[in-house]
């Protein structure tokens, strides 16, 4: 027992030693350290003052996952051979919305949208190119062809034109674009585009928005809409018919006025049956158009915005003081492990 509370003992006054004997190495090096922890400082509070306001465009939406009415009237239309479907909400159900909003495709859409700013009309995509300095490389007769321009379809774009809109895309998306639920138990979605051109970030979210909302319509409601297009064209189909059994009818009424046999009115009979038939069908398909056209007016739109970014937009940029601190804390800290680093090397070396 006694021996080992002696090397204990032996062990913490060897600890001790050692603690002093850095503490007087790295006071005897205080000037070094305070240097180079002014100068981590004078980085820090240079870089806070020199760095870019990036403003924040804030769009706060609902997600109406709502099923489409249109089964309540599918069982009639199908007796006549139409599917009217059920809409298509699984692409957009749970965490897919907030994907379709980083696609590719939305993206982009959103970036070869012209808009008018201080009377200027432009692509978004020149706006990002002009305010993010990527052009400043580029001579000038290739700026002008590589230009977006709004009267040029997207599969008539050069190929140096493509790598540059996958590129913005791909920026936007990595290191501009947030999209994500408040809350997973609410159906509430919060968008954001960081930018350093305000104008930018305000557009660019709301019209990214306005094209998630058309794409969502457009893929909900195709199967109906093009039901109701056929729908329409029995019913003129059925409509046409049945005005030229009616006239048939009547011419063979005027030629038969008194007929000396009953087999005379077969004509007429069988065209009275016809009619008895088309007009039935006239009215069960006219039934089935108005239905659908009601339950496409009764789809909503998936996308309910709740707050839209206003002016002037909220920027992130960084602090002086906590720069000013935070570059003299890691300088003198780096200063202070690369010191400590030489002196272990020196000394093992040494011996």
């Amino acid at each position: 027992m006694g021996e080992s509370k002696i090397e204990n003992t032996i062990n913490l006054r060897n600890l001790i030693h050692e603690i002093s004997k850095w503490k007087k190495f790295l006071f005897s090096k205080w000037k070094t350290i305070v240097l180079f922890g002014i100068l981590g400082a004078l980085l820090g509070f240079t870089f806070a003052s020199f760095s870019k306001k990036k403003y924040i465009a804030e769009l706060t939406f609902s997600l109406d996952e709502k099923t489409s009415s249109i089964g309540a009237y599918a069982g009639i239309a199908s007796q006549f051979g139409f599917d009217l479907g059920k809409g298509e909400p699984g692409v957009f159900s749970g965490d897919n919305i907030v994907e379709l909003f980083k696609s590719r495709l939305i993206i982009e859409n959103t970036l070869l949208t012209p808009v008018t700013i201080n009377g200027k009309t432009d692509l978004l995509v020149n706006r990002y190119i002009h305010f993010n300095k990527m052009n400043e490389s580029w001579d000038k007769d290739i700026e002008e062809n590589l230009k977006f321009v709004s009267n040029v379809p997207r599969n008539k774009f050069r190929i140096e034109q493509d790598s540059i809109l996958f590129m913005v895309s791909n920026e936007i998306k990595k290191y501009a674009l947030s999209v994500e639920k408040v809350d997973k138990k609410l159906s509430i979605i919060d968008m954001k585009c960081l930018s350093y051109d305000d104008q930018f970030a305000k557009n660019f979210t709301e019209i990214m928005v306005k094209n998630v909302t058309e794409f969502y319509i457009d893929t909900k409601t195709k199967k109906i809409k093009s039901n109701i297009a056929l729908l329409q064209n029995r019913v003129d189909s059925v409509k046409e018919a049945l005005d030229m059994e009616m006239l048939n009818a009547a011419v063979n009424q005027d030629q038969n006025q008194n007929p000396a046999k009953v087999q005379g009115r077969i004509p007429l009979m069988k065209r009275q049956m016809n009619i008895q038939l088309l007009t039935t069908m006239y009215g069960e398909l006219l039934k089935n158009l108005e239905l659908t056209k009601i339950t496409l007016m009764r789809e909503e739109p998936l996308i309910q915005i709740i707050d839209r970014p206003i002016y002037p937009l909220p920027y992130n940029k960084p602090g002086r003081l906590i720069f000013l601190i935070l570059g003299g804390f890691l300088s003198g800290f780096l200063t202070i492990s690369f010191l400590i680093s030489r002196k272990i090397y020196d000394e093992v070396m040494a011996s």
